[in-house]
């Protein structure tokens, strides 16, 4: 009896054994409150700010008064949202998250923003011809702002905790473009000076009707 005693608990002892080794965080970075990503891509989208409230578009004609875009910073591995099983020991590895529930752990950026550049690709007036810097010449929205900010609020907004491994946030041009279409080019410096860049879409340009 003791005999089998032993050999019961040797028998337990190892499934637990077996057991803990399957469980395993898959692909994260945990520090001890967040979890680390790489910003690696830009994603750009057209925006609507004609209305009240602003809104996503198809179309890349634009009000000339209204030129508006959503900028996604992001991981594009992905490497976050998914979780590979593997076999161990006899068990399938228990991965710490899946697409349908999330950590609940803070994302940080590996390497913060530290700088972003909006070039205009085409002429904008006189005093803003294509190739110059107009950084200056936006205001910025995301959704943790009451109202547009400036560059260096945007900038702080940078260095926060998120949600997921993408940073989003809206930008938008303060000056009437007189030309029928507009171009910009983002470019985006990270703190270990790795560069990110992407190209809005050709916007072509109309004037509403009370702005005539």
């Amino acid at each position: 009896m003791k005999r089998f005693s032993k050999i019961l608990f040797v028998l337990i002892l190892l499934s637990i054994i077996r057991f803990s080794q399957s469980c395993k965080v898959d692909d994260f970075t945990y520090n001890t409150s967040f979890i680390e990503f790489n910003y690696n891509k830009i994603k750009i989208l057209n925006i609507d700010n004609s209305g009240v409230y602003p809104k996503y578009m198809s179309s890349d004609t634009m009000l000339d008064g209204a030129v508006t875009f959503k900028i996604s910073v992001m991981d594009s591995i992905n490497k976050y949202t998914y979780a590979k099983p593997q076999a161990s020991f006899g068990f399938s590895t228990l991965t710490a998250k899946t697409e349908n529930e999330p950590p609940t752990m803070p994302y940080k950026p590996k390497y913060k923003i530290q700088k972003l550049n909006i070039i205009t690709m085409e002429s904008i007036s006189q005093s803003l011809p294509a190739n110059t810097d107009i950084t200056n010449h936006f205001v910025y929205y995301s959704e943790n702002f009451k109202l547009y900010k400036s560059m260096d609020e945007l900038l702080s907004y940078f260095n926060a905790s998120f949600e997921s491994e993408t940073t989003e946030f809206q930008i938008s041009l303060k000056d009437k473009i007189q030309n029928n279409k507009a171009q910009f080019l983002i470019i985006i410096t990270l703190i270990n000076g790795q560069v990110l860049r992407a190209n809005t879409k050709l916007i072509h340009l109309i004037t509403a009707e009370y702005n005539k």
